[in-house]
């Protein structure tokens, strides 16, 4: 929520910024691919330290570099398992790994599997 967020209000110095200007901010995170509205009216959204791909990235790297090609992780195995402690990507909410894996599946390099109530990821 806007009015509470700390980074667009501070009630320490009595300011805070107007929806308009938040929106522009979070328009432009967008643009650079470190943003995206998780509603068609764009009240909320959803903001990312790296962009997908270079999520996608980072996690494929760490899948090749410990030898887990073609086999199924997953998505909590990735995003908070002990085995990914100390990468850039644990800790990140599984969302916005899970979107970050469609841009792999979309180049054919991993199979996102939904799983009773969560999903795996094969990597190719």
């Amino acid at each position: 929520n806007e009015n509470t967020f700390p980074l667009f209000h501070n009630d320490g110095i009595k300011r805070r910024l107007t929806p308009e200007t938040i929106t522009v901010i979070l328009e432009q995170l967008q643009r650079t691919g470190h943003a995206a509205p998780l509603d068609k009216r764009r009240i909320e959204w959803q903001v990312y330290s790296y962009t997908l791909e270079e999520y996608a990235n980072m996690v494929y790297d760490w899948i090749q570099q410990t030898g887990q090609l073609n086999t199924i992780c997953t998505l909590y195995e990735i995003a908070s398992g002990e085995n990914s402690e100390g990468t850039e990507f644990h800790g990140v909410d599984e969302a916005v790994l899970l979107n970050a894996f469609r841009t792999l599946e979309n180049k054919g390099k991993c199979e996102v599997v939904q799983l009773d109530d969560s999903f795996g990821i094969k990597f190719f």
